[in-house]
């Protein structure tokens, strides 16, 4: 039997990017993985090949959340409007 192949997911608020970068991502201009999420929100892959290349350009909130994704080895990123409010990353009112 083949083993199972689980994958993490850091689930976070839309709170934690800004409309600008919401806006970017929308438009498809950031060179990242991004699916659209329902009503609200994103799934955007984590970038894995080279990390620092292809994160460097990236504004600084979305790079904040590819960063912690990172560091707990999760993949993807889930961001939702009623997704987890992270004390350490900035908060967005939009």
């Amino acid at each position: 039997m083949k083993e199972l192949h689980i994958t993490k997911v850091l689930e976070l608020s839309t709170a934690h990017i800004s409309e600008e970068t919401n806006g970017l991502i929308e438009q498809d201009v950031l060179g990242i993985v991004a699916y659209e999420k329902a009503e609200y929100g994103w799934l955007l892959l984590v970038p894995q090949d080279d990390y620092e290349e292809e994160t460097r350009s990236l504004p600084d909130d979305l790079k904040a959340i590819f960063d912690l994704a990172q560091e707990h080895d999760c993949v993807w990123v889930m961001l939702d409007r009623d997704g987890y409010m992270y004390d350490s990353l900035p908060v967005f009112d939009w």
